[in-house]
């Protein structure tokens, strides 16, 4: 199955530019954290919310770097997509375009694949978000020597509502391209 090459529209181009921009603040917060706070810090904070443990703000040039990293993946992914789907199709487990995709023709079978790719560039996105978000829980929480018990539910929580959304888009896409497949177009 070779899968020709498709370039994303307008929209999934922004929503990759986005992402570099969120990857970007990511790195400018650390760098803002390193030359604004003490050089020792709370580095962990008990389950009441009060510091339990000390480091250097040298964490805080690291932290961006871990926090990118999956983002930055994804992008180049994202960008070789086609590439990966025509040379190495193991790797990428999708079983919903893999059942439904020889049957659709060629013209539009990298409008599938494009689509489930800019899906991820948007999960990317607010995973983006969220991680950012989780760095100015962890930069003011560090300033105040207190992390605020509703900043840990939302760390704990968001990542599995997350999920249960993917799953609920990626069965509505699967779906719509089985229609396809079999011809009920709607």
């Amino acid at each position: 199955m070779e899968i020709k090459h498709q370039p994303f529209d307008i929209k999934s181009r922004r929503w990759v530019v986005y992402n570099i921009l969120i990857i970007l603040v990511i790195w400018f917060m650390g760098i803002f954290a390193y030359f604004n706070l003490p050089d020792l810090i709370p580095t962990h904070f008990d389950l009441k919310g009060n510091p339990d443990a000390f480091g250097k703000k040298t964490i805080f040039l690291i932290l961006p770097i871990i926090l990118s990293f999956a983002q930055i993946i994804i992008l180049i992914l994202v960008k070789y997509r086609f590439t990966l789907i025509n040379k190495y199709p193991y790797l990428i487990n999708l079983p919903g375009f893999f059942i439904y995709i020889n049957k659709i023709s060629n013209e539009r079978k990298s409008y599938w694949l494009n689509r489930y790719f800019d899906l991820l560039l948007k999960v990317n996105f607010i995973l983006s978000l969220y991680l950012l978000t989780v760095f100015i829980i962890i930069i003011y929480s560090t300033d105040q020597n207190y992390l605020n018990s509703t900043a840990l539910i939302f760390i704990l929580l968001f990542p599995f509502i997350m999920i249960i959304l993917l799953f609920i888009i990626l069965a509505k896409i699967s779906n719509e391209m089985k229609a396809e497949a079999n011809g009920n177009f709607n």
